[in-house]
């Protein structure tokens, strides 16, 4: 069976997540991605919705209430699934230290700072070798 892939988009600020969806469905890359507003609602998710035959495609935000980007991804890491999993750390940070930890994750394929745009969507594609 071919593997497919589903975006999930993770970041408290709402208007971030039409405008991301929409850059998301226009590409191709998924014409349903799914948002969730911090790291917890996304565990929650895995721990309900998992599928072995998908890979995923996290655009995640680093610095949110509840359960951070960073805290989600110390999570994750140790969990059976994280090699089905391709984050994208999606920031308004400008601290270089964000993007230094950022590199010491391996499940991080790329660093993008916020505004997000149609040029991400291709980013990813190419990253990930989808088209």
């Amino acid at each position: 069976m071919k593997t497919k892939h589903k975006v999930l988009i993770v970041d408290d600020d709402v208007i971030f997540h039409m405008i991301a969806e929409r850059y998301i469905v226009a590409s191709g890359l998924d014409m349903h991605p799914e948002t969730f507003n911090d790291g917890q609602d996304l565990k929650h998710y895995f721990e309900a919705h998992y599928n072995k035959d998908v890979h995923y495609i996290i655009f995640l935000d680093i610095n949110m209430p509840i359960m951070s980007g960073w805290d989600y991804l110390d999570w994750v890491k140790s969990e059976p699934f994280a090699d089905t999993i391709s984050v994208f750390i999606v920031t308004s940070s400008k601290n270089p230290n964000d993007k230094k930890k950022a590199d010491s994750y391996t499940l991080i394929k790329g660093f993008l700072t916020k505004p997000f745009n149609n040029k991400y969507s291709q980013f990813v594609k190419e990253i990930l070798n989808l088209e």
